[in-house]
């Protein structure tokens, strides 16, 4: 079974230049290690991203040894492409009921095999929509996590989230197969 975590906000906070915008910094949150082996004792962990390889690969090299013994995998834009092109082409439609987007989002191929999400975008959000349609699942498997930022206080949220996720399902076994909107 595969479980996927965001990258930014979720397990790093990315420090950007506020007049570039360039990332200059990239920070671990904290527990970021004791959370990946966590679930990794539930199955195969991998990062779902919205942002480009280059960046995932940069902040996997700063997570080293807190994250890489945990990872199966990294899911990038370039992977998400194809769902995430079909999704904005359905949330740009505004003529349509949100039965019927429902019923759309569901048709979309998933680009990889289904599994809980551990993010810090809301539920209905843009990128939850990719994200949930990337992998096939509906919103039951969407988890909120906190966001994580250096400029306010780490108030144990990957230790929430994994609480919420053992709560909501218990072990990765329960999670085997995966539900979809329709």
């Amino acid at each position: 079974m595969r479980i996927y975590s965001d990258l930014d906000n979720v397990l790093i906070n990315p420090v950007e230049d506020g007049a570039t915008g360039e990332i200059i910094s990239i920070i671990p949150r904290p527990d970021v290690d004791w959370f990946l082996r966590e679930l990794a004792k539930d199955g195969e962990v991998w990062i779902l991203t919205a942002a480009e390889r280059a960046h995932a690969d940069r902040a996997l090299e700063v997570l080293g040894d807190l994250a890489l013994p945990y990872l199966s995998g990294v899911l990038s834009a370039e992977d998400l492409y194809p769902a995430w092109s079909q999704v904005d082409m359905i949330l740009g439609v505004p003529e349509i009921t949100d039965e019927d987007r429902a019923a759309l989002l569901a048709q979309i191929p998933p680009v990889a095999p289904a599994g809980p999400i551990f993010d810090d975008w809301p539920a209905r959000s843009k990128l939850f929509y990719v994200k949930t349609a990337a992998v096939g699942i509906g919103p039951e498997r969407w988890i909120e996590v906190e966001p994580f930022s250096v400029s306010s206080p780490d108030r144990g949220g990957l230790r929430r989230a994994h609480a919420d996720y053992i709560r909501r399902f218990g072990s990765g076994a329960a999670l085997a197969g995966g539900l979809r909107w329709a």
